[in-house]
């Protein structure tokens, strides 16, 4: 394996963020909150501080890193009667599980484990948004050493929690390191919906929840990549725990639920600060809160009180959260730049680049007719890829002939099945919403999927983006297994089996789709020649490298994924931003002219644009009659990429 030390660094760094949980949370509150709130929390924070810290111009990863280290080892010495107590506890609570709880729990840890092996592979063309811009926007950054705007990639004006502690990893390791970081996630993701199957029906529904989650193909898919949504379902599910408990565990003091409101709303603050989808989270638990607290003060008459309880939920999401926004605002005028631009405008996009997304946008999913809505549990359950979003023609292996022209690189094992919930979750959670006698709180997480479900339906469809409400549903599906299907002997033996089948497969699609990446791991191909064979243009990018000054700046046409270009870059295609006025140019010197304004010095091409999602390409008569007039002198050219040199 060629990547042993970064396994090795983060597990320790891992481990140390258990410790530390253990050490500050009180033995008084259920062992899975140590192993939870606190270390996640910390490295959300983390991360905002080294954003903020990248604005005033000091984006250095080493001092966070040992500003870290001198943090979490100093709770562990100063609270180190904690740390043994719950530690002992954890012991305790491990070993007074039932076979089928152990059983459950050791799944988990070993699709955890599998996955973290499968992790150890460099991100290569079809980690689409990682080369894009996950990986991409922090290494540039980190090589300015400032967060500055990027104003030819919309992407960079999104919030980027989690982006920024892949910025953390990169500063000191590579992109291996960083994807490790979403790895995480999937482990912080399970134990937070444990922590809410735990509330909604016993500990038995909680480990039901997350061996369901784990065992999704797309939640195990995603956890090998630096993509964010595992973080941002992470986020969003301890904030909706910690809501719960304190609106409805009434056994708690008032100055616990304080700290829960609080806490809450510092998750809802990091997942305002993960995705825009943030504001669905934070808003539908304040629409509840607001709605219930007008309620209790109709009936109490203790307003002022129970009003309180919004601003201990509302204030730290919107500190936390909201300067994200405020950023947008006062760099585009736009705080959700580039969205809603009918709404807001934005300096940098325009009308018809707007009206290009939406369409883009649009592609994904399986239709949003009435009968596409009626049938579109069923078909999200069954059907093995995303219909509207297929990648066809499916190549059946990978790249060959040097100038490969699949969709995004891609082979049949790198998207069947990677997208596929599976008919589980449509069995076992849909018939909770039909239970009678639910409890406050397993209707509160019904009606929160019913509203996360119909916002998903009606806009992109994309998969992904359902992970927060696949949760919730995974913790209704763990309260009928361990609470209402035991009533049913011969049904639980079914679902068992089905269960236990299902549970078998997914892995087994996790290695298939793997199967390309084995040699790597176990190091029979270096990681550069699994980059040349998978990623069509990182040998133009790594020869850009070591051949060009590094004060060049690549304009580069018809390829986003670019993080593998070790040089300042801007993409120069019409599509992506309104930087090269196309409209006004006509003849090839003006083309240079107006390359060199933004400071290019080279030019890198894509000659099969389609490879990358068959998208913004380049214009290419001008950029043909621009290489023939001499303007663009050719240095070197593999697999349908070239390079040239501005004359």
């Amino acid at each position: 394996m060629f990547y042993l030390f970064d396994a090795a660094l983060f597990l320790g760094f891992f481990a140390l963020l258990l410790a530390f949980g253990l050490s500050v949370t009180s033995s008084r509150r259920p062992i899975e909150h140590a192993l939870l709130f606190a270390p996640a929390g910390f490295l959300g924070v983390w991360a905002t501080l080294f954003y903020l810290a990248g604005l005033l111009g000091f984006l250095q990863a080493m001092p966070f890193w040992a500003a870290a280290i001198v943090v979490l080892v100093g709770c562990l010495v100063w609270k180190r009667s904690n740390l043994i107590t719950n530690a002992k506890r954890l012991g305790k609570a491990l070993g007074a599980t039932s076979t089928l709880e152990k059983t459950l729990l050791l799944y988990v840890a070993a699709i955890a484990a599998l996955t973290f092996i499968l992790s150890l592979v460099p991100p290569s063309g079809v980690d689409y948004d990682s080369l894009v811009y996950h990986l991409a926007v922090p290494a540039q950054w980190l090589r300015a050493g400032r967060v500055a705007q990027l104003p030819f990639d919309h992407h960079s004006y999104f919030p980027f929690v989690a982006e920024m502690l892949y910025a953390l990893a990169l500063g000191v390791r590579d992109a291996v390191f960083a994807k490790l970081f979403h790895w995480v996630m999937l482990v912080f993701g399970a134990l937070a919906l444990i922590t809410l199957g735990k509330r909604a029906g016993g500990k038995t529904a909680g480990l039901w929840a997350a061996a369901l989650f784990v065992s999704l193909p797309m939640a195990q898919s995603e956890s090998t990549t630096a993509y964010v949504d595992l973080a941002f379902s992470t986020f969003a599910w301890s904030g909706i725990a910690l809501f719960c408990e304190a609106l409805f565990d009434v056994s708690d003091d008032t100055r616990t639920r304080r700290l829960h409101w609080i806490g809450s709303g510092l998750f809802c603050g990091l997942c305002l600060g993960s995705k825009y989808f943030g504001w669905l989270i934070f808003g539908f638990l304040g629409l509840w809160l607001l709605v219930t607290s007008a309620r209790a003060s109709e009936t109490t008459g203790i307003g002022r009180e129970r009003w309180m309880r919004l601003a201990w939920l509302a204030v730290p999401a919107l500190a936390v959260g909201g300067f994200w926004y405020a950023r947008n605002l006062l760099w585009t005028g736009n705080p959700v730049f580039p969205f809603a631009y009918a709404i807001f405008g934005g300096r940098g996009w325009t009308s018809a680049m707007a009206v290009a997304y939406d369409a883009d946008q649009a592609r994904f999913g399986f239709g949003k007719t009435p009968f596409d809505l009626l049938v579109l549990p069923f078909r999200l359950a069954m059907s093995p890829v995303s219909l509207g979003a297929t990648l066809w023609p499916l190549p059946s292996s990978p790249p060959t002939d040097g100038v490969h022209s699949g969709f995004f690189d891609v082979t049949v094992a790198d998207v069947l099945f990677a997208v596929f919930p599976g008919p589980v979750l449509l069995a076992t959670g849909v018939p909770a919403f039909l239970a009678r006698r639910k409890g406050e709180l397993v209707g509160f997480l019904a009606w929160m999927f019913a509203f996360l479900w119909f916002f998903w339906a009606m806009t992109s469809q994309q998969i992904r983006y359902l992970f927060p409400a696949l949760g919730i549903l995974c913790v209704l599906s763990g309260w009928m297994l361990a609470t209402r299907l035991p009533r049913f002997p011969l049904a639980m033996r079914i679902a068992g089996g089905c269960l236990a089948l299902w549970m078998v497969f997914s892995p087994g699609v996790a290695l298939w789709r793997a199967e390309s990446n084995f040699a790597v791991l176990t190091g029979a191909q270096t990681p550069d020649d699994f980059l040349r064979r998978s990623f069509a243009g990182y040998e133009a990018m790594q020869w850009i490298g070591a051949n060009t000054p590094a004060s060049s700046r690549i304009a580069v046409y018809g390829e986003p994924r670019d993080f593998y270009l070790p040089r300042p870059y801007f993409w120069a295609d019409d599509p992506h931003n309104n930087l090269v006025p196309y409209d006004s140019i006509t003849t090839p010197a003006q083309l240079v002219a107006a390359l060199k304004s933004l400071g290019a010095t080279h030019v890198l091409y894509n000659r099969n644009a389609a490879r990358n999602g068959g998208v913004f390409g380049p214009p290419q008569p001008l950029f043909d009659q621009t290489v023939s007039n001499g303007n663009l002198h050719p240095l070197f050219s593999a697999r349908g990429f070239e390079v040239y040199e501005l004359k």
